[in-house]
């Protein structure tokens, strides 16, 4: 996952700013959907096969979108503790993500994508494996909605 550089530190801890990134490298995107199959085998050999259907979303508040966007947190719980919360959010924000129209989607995407690197960079222990599993489903519906991005753009 070198060649992706925003899920080498516990953002959890130290929260990544994502101001002025580099993602001009030419293997930056193949890089970043690396990232995102590694973590989804990870989560793969720690649970076993996913279920074959996405468990259901909460509805996702768009205050919570606002609030991570400018602290990069969700709550001011412990995370060591408690990272139910975001696993649940980023889970319910890629589903919402899903439902919404174009101008909205890449807002949030762009927000999912920084929630689901805080959650690869966190220790995957901490995490039970139905959050696992929502996390999972929150990484592959990442997956689908840059995909459509990309595919509309080109």
């Amino acid at each position: 996952m070198s060649g992706y550089p925003y899920t080498e530190r516990d953002l959890l801890i130290e929260p990544e700013k994502y101001s002025f990134c580099d993602c001009s490298a030419p293997d930056f995107l193949d890089s970043y959907r690396e990232n995102r199959a590694e973590a989804i085998r990870k989560i793969e050999v720690l649970c076993g096969k996913l279920p074959e259907e996405a468990p259901k979303a909460d509805v996702f508040d768009m205050t919570l979108l606002k609030r991570f966007e400018i602290s990069k947190r969700l709550d001011k719980a412990d995370y060591d503790n408690d990272i139910k919360l975001i696993t649940s959010a980023s889970y319910a924000l890629s589903a919402r993500c899903l439902s919404v129209g174009k101008p909205e989607l890449l807002i949030c995407f762009n927000t999912l994508l920084k929630m689901n690197d805080s959650l690869i960079s966190a220790a995957y222990e901490r995490l039970s494996g139905e959050q696992l599993i929502l996390f999972a489903f929150s990484l592959m519906n990442e997956l689908k909605i840059f995909e459509e991005l990309v595919n509309e753009n080109h």
